[in-house]
């Protein structure tokens, strides 16, 4: 009975690990794979630690990947939407006073007196 219980923990370990390394690739479905991977991890340590198998081994490894991995991703997300919001915020800011439309000009002069010393 024990073997089985091994050989469904390896299973389910490996199993967590593909699907954590499938959803870390997904922006906010690095959540899924940051779970999916602690709980492969768990399982495959409990199951080689009462025999070792090798797709025990195998969903450790995945495990591991796809939990640091898709951690460093939903970080990486999670810092693009903050920077995003940002920005946006800025360009609201700037162009609810006028300042948009002012380095718009700026800049627009600043080709036309591009254009005008090229054809001189």
């Amino acid at each position: 009975m024990a073997d089985a219980n091994v050989n469904g923990k390896a299973t389910a370990s490996l199993v967590c690990g593909i699907v954590s390394v499938v959803f870390m690739w997904m922006g906010w479905g690095a959540l899924v794979a940051v779970a999916t991977g602690v709980v492969g991890l768990v399982l495959g340590i409990g199951a080689n630690k009462v025999q070792k198998d090798s797709k025990a081994t195998a969903g450790i490894v995945l495990s591991i990947i796809g939990l640091v991995l898709g951690a460093i991703m939903f970080i990486g997300c999670t810092l693009c939407l903050g920077l995003l919001a940002a920005a946006g915020k800025e360009v609201q800011n700037g162009y609810n006073s006028g300042e948009l439309q002012d380095s718009l000009n700026n800049i627009t002069d600043s080709f036309d007196n591009l254009k005008n010393f090229l054809e001189n």
